[in-house]
């Protein structure tokens, strides 16, 4: 019998409301990740929930820091934020 690992079921919420998006992922990692894709897809930082905790905020613009990285600080206790957008 093969043994797969859990599936973990994390959701986008966004800034101005609308209806949260499920996402499937084997890992914090993969969700940060496609959490970064749709924040860029549609221009605005998105918020990613697993089981009905807020895990991190995930800024649409391009980050220095990895989204394994990312999830290795989150799961490590350690919260990153994107950098204030400053007013032009």
């Amino acid at each position: 019998m093969t043994v797969h690992p859990p599936v973990l079921r994390y959701q986008i919420r966004y800034r101005d409301g609308g209806e949260p998006e499920t996402l499937i992922s084997n890992d914090m990692a993969d969700a940060m990740a496609q959490a970064s894709q749709r924040a860029k897809a549609v221009g605005q930082a998105v918020a990613l929930w697993c089981d009905g905790r807020w895990i991190a905020d995930v800024d649409s613009a391009p980050s220095l820091l990895s989204p394994d990285l990312i999830a290795k600080l989150v799961h490590a206790g350690i919260y990153v934020f994107g950098a204030p957008v400053r007013d032009r």
